[in-house]
């Protein structure tokens, strides 16, 4: 087990947005905090998504809910909010059971390779039994969210 480390890189990290899990950090994470696979989904994560510029597929995935979502909801278009687990006293209250991503942060990191880690994870979550394991977890099939005005706008300029 690694030490958690307490350098501004990691923890500015933490404040912007929780790291993406595989399927397999659920379990782990729902043994840590006690409870079952079910109860970590919809009292601690959130469903964020991606979809690449050539697909129309949207993948859903699980990470850590934010302070600015409720347990269980979709993430908005601009997620950017602290992580649930990220303590008052800067320290991660789940680090031994931490999401896939936050475990493969390194620091300094070109965005091209941040992108190409989020493409793994997605390759993973893409599988139908991950989907359907996902929506089972949640209680629900997940939706995109209602695009704001501002939102819809900006994707027009891009």
């Amino acid at each position: 087990m690694s030490k958690p480390c307490t350098c501004e890189t990691c923890k500015g990290a933490c404040r912007v947005k929780p790291g993406w899990m595989l399927p397999n950090d659920i379990p782990k994470m729902a043994s840590f905090l006690g409870v079952s696979e079910e109860q970590l989904a919809r009292k601690h994560l959130g469903v964020d998504y991606w979809m690449d510029k050539n697909d129309t597929k949207v993948v859903f995935v699980l990470a850590p809910r934010t302070e600015k979502i409720g347990p269980g909801q979709v993430y908005p278009m601009e997620p950017c909010a602290r992580c649930l687990f990220f303590t008052d006293d800067e320290r991660c209250a789940v680090h031994p059971a931490k999401p896939h991503e936050c475990r493969q942060w390194i620091h300094g990191e070109k965005q091209r390779r941040i992108q190409e880690r989020k493409q793994g994870i997605v390759r993973v979550w893409r599988r139908p039994e991950n989907q359907e394991y996902l929506i089972r977890l949640v209680g629900y099939e997940p939706k995109l969210p209602e695009l704001t005005p501002a939102e819809a706008a900006s994707l027009m300029f891009h």
